[in-house]
């Protein structure tokens, strides 16, 4: 079973893939993101999710640790900063 780590994993461009990754039952999943999980569509129990700060290395080194695959759907243009 591979680790797969999604940035931006709470955008609407990258729910098919986790669709696709969830259905195989295959991978551990865990979403990285700037915010905490929403509470009104919540995440299946077998998603991870994960509060980062794309900023800082540590952050991501310490997230990223055991991750066999990196997928990045970030979106800079609807990130107002």
């Amino acid at each position: 079973m591979a680790k797969i780590a999604i940035a931006g994993g709470s955008g609407q461009v990258s729910q098919e893939v986790i669709d696709a990754l969830l259905a195989s039952k295959k991978h551990e999943i865990t979403i990285l993101s700037r915010r905490e999980a929403p509470t009104t569509d919540p995440t299946p129990p077998s998603i991870q999710w994960q509060v980062v700060d794309y900023n800082s290395q540590p952050s991501l080194v310490a997230a990223l640790q055991g991750t066999h695959t990196l997928l990045s759907f970030i979106q800079i243009l609807s990130d107002p900063e």
